[in-house]
């Protein structure tokens, strides 16, 4: 809840220099926070430990191996896709492919704040089909050059990636993953 807490405080200090006004704004007492996931026990702790939010959402057991493939399974999950890009922010873990198509989906939306509407939390990753990302600025540091190619081996919990730098020597780098772009290959 670190990232939604504060994405409202931002959202709170943006509507105080848009009006001029310092009292928060009146949608702020009770936040309103789509929740996806197919464990109860997040539905319980999210309920119990954050009364100023208002969770929305539902248990939905369209992710469970059983049910992915039945109609009510894909409509579940489509459903959560739909209300998770229709968000101001997303915040999930990586360890879930709605999560990712969720990103992928928010990049189209938004290419150019994407960033800024979405953060990762800890979770384990794996990227099994690791495709070639772009770096858009220089990191003298690390000795990444605007333009040079690196595959990423796995995303951090703070926002940083890990990556396997193969053009010019493999070598590992910790880097931070908004200044990457993912090179897409187009098939015409």
């Amino acid at each position: 809840m670190f990232y939604v807490e504060h994405f409202f405080h931002l959202k709170e200090v943006e509507h105080s220099l848009e009006t001029s006004n310092t009292s928060p704004p009146v949608w702020s007492r009770r936040r309103r926070v789509f929740l996806a996931s197919n464990d109860a026990a997040v539905f319980h702790e999210a309920k119990t430990q954050y009364s100023r939010y208002e969770f929305i959402g539902r248990l939905r057991n369209g992710s469970s191996i059983n049910n992915r493939t039945s109609c009510q399974g894909v409509f579940d999950m489509t459903v959560n896709l739909h209300l998770l890009i229709a968000a101001d922010f997303i915040v999930c873990t990586y360890n879930s492919n709605v999560c990712r198509l969720a990103y992928e989906l928010l990049l189209m939306k938004s290419p150019t704040y994407f960033d800024a509407a979405f953060q990762s939390s800890p979770g384990s990753t794996q990227f099994i089909n690791k495709r070639w990302w772009r770096a858009i600025a220089d990191f003298e540091r690390e000795g990444v050059k605007l333009g040079d190619q690196v595959s990423i081996e796995s995303t951090k919990w703070d926002g940083f990636v890990q990556t396997e730098w193969k053009l010019n020597g493999a070598r590992n780098i910790t880097m931070l993953a908004y200044l990457l772009q993912e090179i897409f290959e187009t098939i015409l």
